[in-house]
């Protein structure tokens, strides 16, 4: 399992493309190597992936799944469709059964995407109107509509030629892994567990303001994942491990990385490759945060 680091923090008070424009600026003048990335990964925030678009231009903005299917649950739950067993049956349809059936998400391009939707249009309506037991046709079902409203960015952002041009894996079904900001999220918890708490260990404050949150969450969370680095470095993490060297030169940048000065120990001749996950996380003064992920690898 790769270790998962906290990566530039941006704190703003609103949820704009400028301030999301300045976090990508300055994330791809601090860190050259960015703008190799094939691609990014986003929660689907419009503002969002428009600036990471317009900062890595070679890069495809893709679309977490999972944020996407909590987008269709909630869809749902607005409908009338709240419970599981309900639900079920169109978010089958939309993404699938892994290894057994394909869903429309599964397409390949635009174009089969399109067939997906408009061939999957009967069955979903029909359901919908069976689960609410709508018998007037003055009804008009809205899930499917829901889905069709959001074709354009299904097919830009989520379909498998999409992620193959942003460097997804192939898996086994031979198609390019579908992208998830699982680590993303990870990172908010560790980030909210923080602030969780240094609240409870200080009742009288309700409310943290940008301050209160970087010297007691952000600069907290960051110094003890670099005391876990370098005591990883040398064995002794319980949290962390470090793969073996191949090179004096990745010896050399680990350190490097870490900010430390050590004697470069023996080196085994196992070779291995590094790859960073830089995890960019948007904290708004509103309490709501975003995040937007890219693999660098390091030869």
């Amino acid at each position: 399992m790769k270790a998962l680091f906290l990566g530039p923090t941006m704190i703003h008070h609103k949820k704009t493309y400028a301030a999301y424009r300045t976090l990508a600026s300055t994330c791809a003048a601090k860190c050259k190597e960015i703008t190799k990335a094939k691609g990014f990964i986003t929660d689907g925030e419009e503002n969002l992936y428009k600036a990471f678009e317009d900062e890595m231009k070679n890069a495809r903005s893709l679309r977490c799944f999972k944020h996407f299917e909590t987008n269709c649950k909630e869809k749902l739950r607005t409908t009338g469709i709240r419970k599981t067993k309900e639900q079920r049956f169109f978010l089958q349809w939309v993404f699938g059964v892994h290894g057994k059936e394909e869903g429309i998400l599964d397409a390949d391009n635009q174009e089969d995407l399109r067939q997906r939707l408009d061939l999957a249009k009967m069955e979903i309506e029909r359901r919908e109107w069976e689960v609410l037991k709508r018998e007037d046709e003055a009804y008009k079902p809205k899930f499917w509509s829901f889905l069709d409203e959001h074709f354009e960015m299904m097919g830009s952002h989520m379909v498998a030629n999409v992620r193959k041009e942003a460097g997804m894996v192939v898996e086994d079904d031979s198609k390019p892994a579908r992208c998830y900001s699982n680590n993303s999220e990870s990172m908010n918890n560790v980030m909210r567990s923080a602030k969780e708490t240094f609240l409870k260990e200080n009742p009288c404050i309700s409310q943290l303001n940008k301050i209160q949150f970087t010297r007691n969450v952000f600069e907290v969370v960051h110094a003890h994942q670099m005391e876990e680095l370098h005591s990883a470095i040398a064995g002794l993490s319980d949290e962390y491990t470090t793969p073996v060297p191949s090179s004096e030169k990745q010896v050399c940048k680990l350190v490097e990385f870490c900010n430390l000065k050590l004697q470069v120990p023996d080196l085994k001749t196992e070779h291995c490759r590094f790859q960073f996950t830089v995890i960019m996380r948007h904290v708004c003064v509103d309490g709501t945060s975003t995040t937007t992920s890219a693999s660098i690898p390091w030869q």
